[in-house]
């Protein structure tokens, strides 16, 4: 390839760069100035509608439960009965071999078991994550917005470059308690099922049962907190953006220019 062609190549592919980055700016200009304060009215809507922990959801499905226990049950389950209820299932040789002693105790009572998730808190955990994947995105195009604006590195009149990396800085902070959030999401799944599988081994413990509404009231609580995190991050980004947003634009020239005056 010619020195020509290769300069013609370079000027457009830098065309199409310079318009994606005109676009990613323009696109967290009004992310910025439009849809951060929208959010901040969203998300206290939904903050307010939430009561501190819905009790009566969680003892609906420790209800469900015992419904689910007594099932398990091949005495009390009615659809279990016959020749081989309360029997132990018969392994097969591979089965055996690689299961160990407690998976060869496995009944149909065991196999016919169902507990139900808590719906109300799944419902509210599937909103807050589609608000958390919405903050995540937000605040990942308003990031490269002020890291495009960063000047190159020079000494001196460097203020205006700290305000932004202190911004840049902020910015990951929401993403980080975003992150941890929906990390707690699945760890909260797991805890569950742990539980409610001690419910099914022992259902004489009322313990268990006692530590699944718990859990359940617990993360309602963490689901409810969350929101306020979410609210709270697009209050302060939009506060700390736009009082800072001439120093984020220009971080340089409004220095240059007002150390002219002295």
């Amino acid at each position: 390839m010619s020195t020509r062609a290769s300069t013609k190549e370079s000027k457009k592919v830098q065309r199409k760069y310079n318009k994606i980055a005109t676009d990613v700016k323009s696109t967290a200009v009004r992310l910025i100035h439009i849809r951060l304060p929208q959010k901040v009215i969203e998300m206290h809507k939904i903050v307010s509608s939430l009561p501190l922990c819905d009790l009566e959801s969680t003892r609906l499905v420790a209800g469900k439960i015992d419904e689910a226990k007594a099932v398990s049950d091949p005495v009390a389950a009615q659809g279990l009965k016959g020749p081989h209820v309360g029997k132990k299932r018969k392994l097969s040789k591979d089965e055996s071999s690689g299961s160990g002693s407690e998976s060869s105790a496995v009944g149909p009572d065991r196999l016919q078991a169902h507990v139900p998730c808590n719906l109300e808190v799944v419902k509210l955990m599937e909103n807050v994550k589609k608000e958390i994947n919405e903050l995540i995105e937000t605040v990942g195009v308003i990031k490269v917005y002020i890291q495009l604006n960063i000047p190159k590195m020079e000494d001196g009149n460097n203020f205006g470059v700290e305000v932004q990396e202190e911004t840049v800085g902020e910015i990951n902070k929401v993403e980080d308690i975003a992150f941890s959030a929906l990390e707690s999401n699945s760890k909260y799944f797991v805890m569950r099922g742990k539980c409610v599988s001690k419910i099914l081994k022992y259902p004489e413990i009322k313990d268990y049962v006692q530590s699944v509404r718990e859990l359940d009231g617990k993360q309602f609580v963490k689901l409810k907190m969350t929101c306020v995190d979410v609210r709270d991050s697009y209050m302060l980004l939009y506060d700390i953006i736009t009082k800072n947003e001439d120093k984020i634009k220009k971080p340089r020239e409004v220095y240059s220019e007002a150390s002219m005056l002295y």
